[in-house]
């Protein structure tokens, strides 16, 4: 079984849901990078935690003396409440002279609470300002430090879906002859209308590139078995992979050029986690031979020279056995 088990249409949605996903996590990504990089810039001119401290340094100064002149308020009106009460009192009197200097006195505390009223009010109106800016600029570091971590959780999912599409693209299928290739081939995982050819064939070469991975880390998981498997999905890769070339117009001298580096790329890999199988094609021209070959009787002769790969084979070249006969195009 392969990682994603025997469904082969649930492998196929996944293969075209992982290029949509990346692209909606990428197209964020920007976004939220853009949003950080701009307040950042923001907040840098000054340096944002001077010029909090500087505005929290104002706010305590202005709610000091805010207090001061609170209390000092407030001992001009009792003072006032006291010589409105000593007016009213029957018990006092006064001659003229000491009469317009209590009213003078009176008038005077008057104005003094007047004008501490009026610098109250701008104190507080000052105070409400400084308080306004310090939320804003801690409203400001919140977010900053949100998109920060939005920022990170988006580029660890991006690298999650890269190395899932690693799997899907194993470094032993970049070269550059398949360069034009790939990139039309990435298009169809999030294509509305997908070539079932392109999905299938990646499909297995997901397949066979995760069962090889793990018998590279745990080499005792490398069974019969999994040997098998492994035979079987590349087998069907190779067919899905040449009639994706073919489907592009690529001649059969291409397909078989590109059929050999692609092997010897990937027996590299198959000799890494100490199988014994091989990958091989005959060449184009070579006479069939049934102990490696199998004619495919719906195009083509069934006896003849070679005339096209139609998928690859498998053998053991020490044991001389063909666990996968080449399918091959005869005339």
């Amino acid at each position: 079984m392969s990682w994603f088990g025997s469904n082969k249409e649930e492998v196929d949605e996944v293969l075209r849901k992982i290029e949509q996903i990346m692209t909606e996590k990428t197209q964020r990504l920007s976004f939220i990078e853009e949003s950080l990089h701009g307040l950042a810039e923001q907040l840098a001119q000054p340096s944002c935690e001077a010029e909090l401290e500087s505005l929290r340094t104002e706010r305590d100064k202005a709610e000091e003396e805010a207090l001061k002149w609170q209390e000092e308020n407030l001992n001009l009106r009792k003072q006032l409440l006291e010589l409105r009460r000593s007016d009213k009192s029957p018990a006092i009197t006064e001659d003229e002279p000491r009469q317009e200097q209590h009213n003078t006195q009176n008038e005077q505390l008057l104005e003094q609470l007047s004008q501490s009223q009026q610098q109250l009010k701008l104190l507080e109106e000052q105070l409400q300002s400084t308080r306004s800016e310090l939320e804003s600029k801690s409203a400001e570091l919140k977010t900053l430090a949100t998109l920060a971590e939005q920022c990170a959780a988006e580029r660890q999912e991006i690298k999650m879906f890269r190395d899932m599409q690693q799997r899907f693209f194993p470094d032993c299928i970049m070269i550059p002859a398949l360069e034009p290739f790939i990139a039309e081939w990435r298009v169809q995982f999030t294509a509305d209308e997908p070539d079932y050819r392109v999905l299938s064939m990646f499909s297995y070469l997901f397949s066979w590139s995760s069962l090889l991975e793990n018998a590279k880390r745990n080499p005792d998981s490398l069974n019969s078995n999994v040997e098998k498997e492994a035979i079987s999905a590349i087998a069907y890769f190779s067919r899905y992979f040449l009639e994706a070339l073919y489907t592009k117009g690529s001649s059969p001298e291409d397909a078989q050029n590109i059929s050999l580096e692609l092997i010897e790329r990937f027996n590299n890999v198959l000799s890494s986690v100490g199988t014994k199988h091989q990958l091989f094609v005959p060449y184009l021209g070579e006479s069939y031979d049934n102990k490696t070959m199998m004619p495919d009787g719906n195009r083509g002769n069934t006896f003849g020279v070679v005339e096209a790969l139609l998928s690859w084979g498998v053998h053991n070249p020490e044991a001389e056995i063909s666990y996968s006969k080449c399918q091959v195009q005869l005339s």
